[in-house]
């Protein structure tokens, strides 16, 4: 009797009672599934890191495709000149005589001495910034117009990879050399009037190509070997600049070598080769740099006055080497005062690279053709 009272008490638990029971809670799931669709593709980050991989092998930096021989560094930030090498020996040239006076030099006191390094350090730093500041400028660099139309966004329509109108290209028999006839007077030529035929581009005014970095440069006046770099319109204040502080630099160290080797001379020598020889063996270090930079005073002399004359005389180094303004009036000449008034206050002009970091496509993914990229896919396939 217990029992039966107990399963009378029962409720029965029967199929449709679970029907009901589950399927609100099933519909519930269902519009919930409806309303925050998940899609793991979003998140997910082996696929992000493929796009990523996928996305940089099929571009590449701009500075990689380059034409010209400047060397690049730090994933393009930094842009120097052709002769890399050379940069550095001239900072060494600079940096070594600087440490070896600041470590022997000896003054004739305490306070002197220590007076005397600060200064030549001083002096040495600003002398290797100078330098720097050189050939880390760009010296005003026309890019080559295919490069230019190809990677970035200045568009010729008119733009030809070919020679300018009415003019044609030949070899001489004899040297090999390329050399150009104009077919409306027939004149021939080594080279094309205020025309560049490597960058295939009309060159401005005072421009030139330089052989050694392969770039057209605005006012262009020579390729200096001891900064790396071609010095135009945009770093030759730089260039005098560096010329100017060398110069002070080697007079200060030079002659606070000279009045210490004075003083090493107890003896008084009776000819110039005599104390020479004194100098030499009281003090030979200070002897051997005295004499280096003396020499390199005398050549940074040299050549900054001939570039101060070449300001007065408003020319270029390579128009005067090669008198291209001989019996010709120059209509940019403003007389000596105007010249330097001009050099001192004119402002830098703004550089005609763009931004060498930034990402295009690969030369041969964007020079291949539809066709045969259409084709390359379903071969894959």
């Amino acid at each position: 009797m217990a029992d039966d009272a107990d399963d009378a008490a029962t409720p029965l638990r029967t199929d449709e009672a679970d029907e009901e029971a589950t399927t609100p809670l099933r519909q519930d799931t269902e519009a919930d599934e409806q309303r925050v669709p998940l899609d793991t593709s979003l998140t997910s980050p082996s696929l992000a890191l493929s796009v990523s991989s996928e996305d940089n092998e099929a571009t590449e930096r701009l500075w990689r495709t380059w034409p010209g021989r400047n060397r690049f560094y730090f994933n393009g930030r930094i842009m120097l000149g052709a002769d890399v090498a050379q940069l550095h020996i001239s900072s060494m040239m600079i940096l070594l005589p600087v440490v070896l006076f600041c470590w022997r030099y000896e003054g004739p006191s305490h306070n002197t001495t220590l007076y005397v390094k600060i200064g030549g350090g001083l002096l040495g730093v600003i002398c290797l910034a100078s330098l720097w500041k050189v050939a880390l400028r760009d010296p005003g660099i026309l890019p080559r117009r295919s490069w230019e139309n190809r990677y970035t966004d200045t568009e010729d329509e008119h733009y030809e990879p070919l020679l300018p109108e009415g003019w044609r290209r030949f070899h001489d028999d004899e040297t090999g050399l390329p050399y150009y006839f104009r077919e409306s007077d027939g004149e021939t030529a080594w080279e094309i009037p205020q025309w560049c035929a490597t960058c295939c581009r009309p060159r401005p005014p005072r421009s030139k190509h330089c052989a050694v970095c392969d770039n057209c440069v605005c006012r262009f006046d020579h390729h200096c070997p001891w900064t790396g770099t071609c010095i135009g319109e945009r770093n030759y204040l730089s260039f005098l600049s560096f010329l100017a502080w060398t110069c002070v630099a080697c007079l200060f160290l030079d002659g606070a070598l000279l009045h210490e080797l004075y003083r090493a001379d107890k003896a008084e020598a009776s000819t110039v080769q005599q104390a020479l020889v004194d100098w030499a063996t009281a003090k030979p270090l200070a002897a051997g740099l005295a004499l280096y930079l003396s020499f390199l005073l005398v050549s940074l002399i040299a050549l900054l006055g001939y570039h101060l004359r070449l300001v007065a005389l408003g020319e270029t180094t390579n128009e005067r080497v090669k008198g291209v303004w001989k019996d010709k009036a120059k209509p940019h000449d403003r007389g000596c005062c105007g010249n330097y008034a001009l050099l001192l206050r004119e402002a830098v002009p703004p550089s005609r690279l763009p931004n060498m970091r930034r990402r295009v496509r690969r030369a041969a993914a964007a020079a291949a053709p539809p066709d045969a990229a259409d084709a390359s896919d379903d071969g894959g396939e």
